[in-house]
């Protein structure tokens, strides 16, 4: 190519891009606030108020487009609240979709008792498929008009044996926060800790979430479950903490919750208790 055919390349190449007018064209911040308010008159706004009167009190609620993440150590009651919130999302007339990888499907559903909230789910279920369940969502948007799902939990949707595991986490969040943002849901995603020693309330936070630091990044909030040490003298007693949180920063903020019949109660002590 002679310096001739260079000179005509880059004036078509500009000619091209002054005259682009695609999805992802650069435009002017007044006009983009035009447009997010154009989008945003075509949605109608909900919330997701979590039920329990102290993450009411300190989170508010969740939003369309947020990401959730739900942690804690292995079978200390991540399932338990994710089924509370799925119960008083249904009485705020609320429609979800649940991804249960965890528990075959009969033993799923009879874990809420008498009280099934109104969601829907897949009839079977397909491992390490974004595409599947993004697909799934937006079936069940369509058919449903659902408002939040959980998927119960990353490390049976993804393969945990694939190499650039990290990387591959990553892609998986950024691909559920995008779902979110897309369809105007919120997503929440239950995720295991790292294997540690639960000694006392510091020691859980978000930096322990497993296999990659973009779990914790991309999320617009992070709660960890657990249940108490002591089970004698307080049973079925357990503690929901919110470490992070993009509308209010990092929180630390501790709630105590009991098991009642097939959900959680928030425990309110009174003075002198």
């Amino acid at each position: 190519m002679n310096e001739h055919d260079e000179v005509q390349r880059l004036i078509e190449k500009e000619e091209q891009l002054l005259n682009y007018h695609g999805e992802d064209e650069i435009i002017r911040c007044h006009d983009m606030l035009d447009l997010i308010y154009a989008r945003n008159k075509e949605r109608l706004p909900f919330t997701l108020c979590p039920g329990l009167p102290g993450l009411d009190n300190s989170i508010k609620h969740f939003l369309g487009g947020e990401l959730i993440i739900i942690s804690g150590p292995t079978k200390m009651g991540k399932t338990l609240f994710a089924q509370t919130l799925s119960r008083n999302f249904s009485g705020q007339n609320h429609v979800g979709a649940w991804f249960q990888y965890e528990v075959p499907g009969d033993q799923f559903l009879e874990q809420f008792g008498d009280s099934l909230p109104a969601f829907v789910m897949p009839k079977t279920l397909k491992d390490n498929s974004v595409s599947w369940i993004v697909d799934r969502i937006h079936e069940a948007i369509l058919k449903h008009g659902i408002k939040y799902v959980f998927i119960d939990n990353t490390h049976n949707v993804m393969n945990l044996t694939m190499q650039n595991l990290s990387q591959v986490m990553g892609e998986f969040l950024k691909a559920l926060k995008r779902t979110a943002i897309k369809f105007n849901i919120a997503i929440f995603l239950l995720h295991h800790l790292s294997k540690v020693k639960l000694i006392d309330d510091d020691t859980l936070d978000s930096s322990l979430l497993r296999d990659s630091s973009l779990v914790a990044q991309t999320a617009d909030t992070v709660m960890l479950v657990w249940r108490d040490k002591d089970i004698i003298i307080k049973p079925n007693q357990g503690y929901i903490k919110v470490t992070e949180n993009r509308r209010y920063g990092v929180m630390n903020k501790i709630v105590t919750v009991k098991k009642v019949g097939s959900f959680l109660e928030e425990v309110v002590y009174h003075y002198g208790q």
